[in-house]
């Protein structure tokens, strides 16, 4: 459940405060979202500077814990070869936005 506090500051400002921590989860994609996911949040940065900050942290979040690889004889989640590729991917998208700030 989502637990929110409304503040009411003295100028009528109404301030959210929601606790997001029961609701993240960790998706089992395959190399392919993962880089659909990682564009969208780039270009997100690029072309609509509002939200420069947020999709910087997203990326830099995800780039300093990357997917790990699954165990060799699952089926779903990422091959080596693939984790080894997004991580790279992430910290490319990185870079280039620093470069572009």
């Amino acid at each position: 459940a989502l637990e929110s506090s409304i503040a009411v500051d003295g100028d009528q400002q109404l301030e959210f405060d929601i606790n997001r921590s029961n609701t993240e989860y960790e998706f089992i994609l395959t190399q392919k979202p993962y880089s659909l996911a990682i564009n969208a949040v780039s270009m997100l940065a690029v072309n609509r500077p509002v939200f420069y900050g947020e999709a910087a942290i997203c990326l830099a979040r995800r780039a300093a814990d990357p997917p790990i690889a699954a165990a060799e004889n699952s089926e779903e989640g990422l091959t080596k070869s693939a984790s080894l590729a997004v991580s790279a991917h992430l910290r490319a998208s990185c870079l280039t936005l620093l470069r572009n700030s």
